[in-house]
């Protein structure tokens, strides 16, 4: 009996994972959450999102994010981010 041998790893590529902490104005309920989620979900480079209606912010975590595309989903979605207060913070 032979075995087959055990499948490849590719390498990982350990490449930066940016956050963005984004205020966003506008929500009231946990259907307002879960829009500005599924919005900011769709955006290119965006692997996580978590909405918090609380402190009425989303932080986003991705690959290469554009702080635009970012507010246009969050204004189509038919809420606003106040760009002045946008955080950006980098994971190692």
């Amino acid at each position: 009996m032979t075995r087959a041998p055990p499948p490849r790893r590719r390498a990982h590529r350990h490449r930066r994972i940016d956050r963005l902490v984004l205020p966003v104005q506008g929500m009231t309920c946990a259907s307002c959450v879960a829009h500005v989620e599924k919005a900011l979900a769709r955006v290119p480079g965006v692997e996580r999102v978590a909405v918090n209606l609380a402190t009425e912010s989303a932080a986003v975590e991705g690959h290469a994010l554009d702080t635009p595309s970012l507010t246009r989903a969050v204004d189509a979605a038919g809420y606003s981010v106040p760009m002045q207060t946008i955080r950006l913070e980098s994971k190692a």
